[in-house]
């Protein structure tokens, strides 16, 4: 379940406290002699009402989530500062540096509030800080997500319409300025909806749930769907369709390059391409696998469970389970983005670079700057060396332009032939 439900039957479950005996337990009367009898011994009246307990399932749920929480601050702090200073060198660090703010949001709102929230399993921290914290779980997955999209689409345009690079910074800010206006905007009504609930018979008990706001149960189910939809199917098909026009350039540019002759020095500098085009294709590869494997389980329960719940509830181990299965995407994410983009320098383990890279961003940057120039000077050198190929095969009566600069000097081959003598 997503943090913008509410349980509705005492098997329902939710991620974010919302835990499965809360509208019973909120509404329904109890015999007031039980009541009575119940009030003289807390753990009879946490057993007999159904209240929630903090138990060793509960104290799993936390060390788990506090293993997340670091493992995701580390990571996304790393890819943070080693993106910062390289920003305004591509538009791919610049989505990647907005990429790690979203998973910082993640893991600095959504993991340690949760954490906390098992821990004193009622809410102690009053309505507007349930409205606030709502707000920014549903902030950070939504950030996250559509500037996964935007990576996606980045890659796709760069791939299929390579004439199109010097467009690509201001591409890339103008998709983050609209992933930053939708996210915020898209968690409004979480701030809305959510409210401390106090239980009739034990003022002491707080919950911050949605009950009592939807008049009709139609109206929970319309906002959770549409919740579901723009923030999984939607992008999810817009990043399938770019990694299948990725894959169509590439195999298109492979099967090209198959063509050349081996010696040839256009399938040199094809085949120099290629590399590139390589790590693109595994990036995409990794942003898309990252986000099927963590989310796919989690958003396919949250639909059984909007549907099927009545006939057929899931146990709240399984959500339980799922939710840091999740949000471990923030954990994962460093990885496949800092795998793919920060340069390897020979004998040097990945994890090294990245390292340099967190700690040296402006050495890091020149390195990069001069590894870029390196292959450019070699591209350079083999579109000269394929010049002087052309124009040592050509027949007497075939001119060529020898001049690089629209220079007006044509000359025949027996010319070419003397002068090299």
């Amino acid at each position: 379940m997503s943090p913008s439900q509410s349980p509705r039957t005492e098997n329902d479950s939710a991620f974010f406290r919302e835990d499965v005996f809360l509208k019973d337990f909120l509404n329904e009367s109890s015999d007031p002699e039980l009541i009575n009898e119940t009030s003289r011994n807390n753990k009879t009246m946490d057993r007999d009402l159904n209240l929630p307990e903090f138990t060793t399932w509960t104290l799993t749920k936390i060390v788990t989530i506090c293993i997340l929480f670091v493992i995701a601050a580390i990571g996304n702090l790393f890819m943070a500062r080693a993106t910062l200073r390289l920003r305004r060198r591509s538009g791919i660090y610049l989505l990647l540096l907005h990429l790690s703010v979203g998973e910082l949001l993640v893991t600095c709102i959504t993991m340690p509030s949760e954490a906390i929230w098992a821990y004193t399993v009622s809410w102690w921290a009053g309505d507007t800080m349930c409205r606030i914290v709502k707000y920014g779980q549903m902030l950070g997955l939504y950030l996250s997500t559509y500037i996964t999209v935007c990576i996606s689409l980045d890659r796709c345009v760069a791939i299929a319409f390579p004439l199109k690079k010097g467009q690509a910074p201001e591409r890339a800010r103008s998709m983050v300025i609209v992933s930053w206006a939708l996210s915020p905007i898209f968690c409004i009504p979480q701030a809305v909806i959510f409210h401390v609930e106090v239980h009739q018979y034990v003022p002491s008990f707080h919950q911050c749930v949605t009950y009592n706001f939807y008049s009709a149960e139609w109206q929970e189910d319309l906002y959770n769907m549409l919740v579901f939809v723009v923030m999984y199917p939607a992008p999810m098909v817009i990043m399938v369709a770019c990694y299948v026009c990725i894959f169509v350039s590439l195999f298109r540019h492979w099967r090209g390059t198959n063509n050349l002759e081996t010696g040839n020095k256009t399938g040199q500098r094809e085949r120099l391409f290629s590399k590139a085009k390589v790590r693109t294709l595994q990036m995409a590869a990794g942003i898309l696998t990252t986000f099927f494997v963590c989310w796919t389980p989690f958003y396919c329960v949250m639909m059984w469970h909007l549907f099927f719940q009545h006939e057929y509830p899931i146990n709240q181990i399984i959500f339980d389970v799922l939710y840091p299965f999740g949000v471990s995407n923030a954990c994962v994410n460093p990885v496949v983005y800092g795998k793919s983009v920060v340069t390897r320098k020979p004998g040097k383990s990945f994890l090294v670079n990245w390292y340099q890279a967190f700690l040296e961003p402006e050495e890091y940057a020149r390195k990069l700057d001069s590894t870029k120039a390196a292959a450019c000077t070699r591209l350079s050198s083999l579109r000269r060396s394929e010049q002087r190929d052309r124009m040592n095969s050509l027949t007497p009566t075939v001119y060529v332009e020898v001049s690089r600069r629209n220079s007006s000097r044509i000359v025949t081959q027996d010319q070419l032939s003397g002068s090299r003598v």
